[in-house]
């Protein structure tokens, strides 16, 4: 085993990328806007096997140091 472990490792095996992997175009999604009260949400339907993501924003200057 400690000599298997020791053994130099052949990179070339493992999965790598290339720049020519990477498309130079932008594909951009859809979202829906909606408001709830003063409060505008942008929804993108993605698929993310039932997990949720949210990205909140908010301006907290006017909230006192010892909140933040």
């Amino acid at each position: 085993m400690k000599l298997y472990q020791e053994k130099p490792q052949d990179h070339n095996v493992l999965p790598s990328l290339t720049l020519d992997d990477i498309p130079k175009s932008i594909e951009f999604t859809d979202s829906e806007i909606r408001m709830i009260g003063k409060v505008k949400l942008h929804f993108y339907d993605q698929p993310t096997n039932g997990i949720s993501y949210v990205r909140i924003k908010a301006n907290l200057k006017n909230m006192p140091a010892h909140l933040r």
